[in-house]
């Protein structure tokens, strides 16, 4: 139900009911996973106990785990658009193992080189949302040398991740 309200982007709150001990009875709010990995990486990002360089080794990746789940969404949203079946799409999804191996079903519903990725995001989304997904898909060998660059950093991925959901 979650990924169909996703995919056909109905705006919607989605509840989760879950039952403890005692019959305890909770009902919360599921978050988008973009929007809960992004908001995690600005928890990180403001925790005043993080330095510099934690943030360096950390931030690409946490950002990376939002710009996925976008490319999910538009990689199952491309490959259903060409009439695959959803088991075939989740294997193929489930597949991609590489940010860019993500973005190129989520841009043509076919791998392709990385170089190739890069260079139809800029087209589609550009230049700066090219380069935050190859940051990011480098990971910890991403230079961040202050928390204003990890602010910037981090506005600039939920732009990209923003992008990335509309391909």
């Amino acid at each position: 139900m979650r990924d169909a309200v996703r995919f056909h982007r109905i705006k919607a709150t989605i509840l989760e009911v879950g039952r403890f001990r005692h019959s305890k009875v909770t009902v919360r709010r599921v978050d988008d996973p973009v929007k809960r990995e992004l908001a995690a990486v600005r928890a990180v990002a403001k925790d005043p106990k993080v330095t510099a360089a934690v943030l360096g080794e950390i931030l690409p990746g946490q950002c990376r785990l939002a710009l996925e789940a976008a490319l999910q969404e538009s990689a199952r949203r491309t490959l259903l658009a060409t009439g695959m079946d959803h088991p075939t799409i989740e294997d193929r999804v489930g597949k991609a193992h590489e940010l860019t191996d993500l973005a190129a079903l989520a841009l043509s519903g076919e791998r392709r080189g990385k170089p190739a990725v890069y260079q139809e995001l800029g087209r589609r989304l550009g230049a700066d949302a090219s380069a935050v997904v190859e940051q990011c898909n480098k990971g910890a060998h991403t230079t961040i040398p202050d928390a204003a660059h990890a602010t910037r950093f981090i506005e600039r991925a939920t732009n990209t991740a923003e992008g990335l959901r509309s391909l």
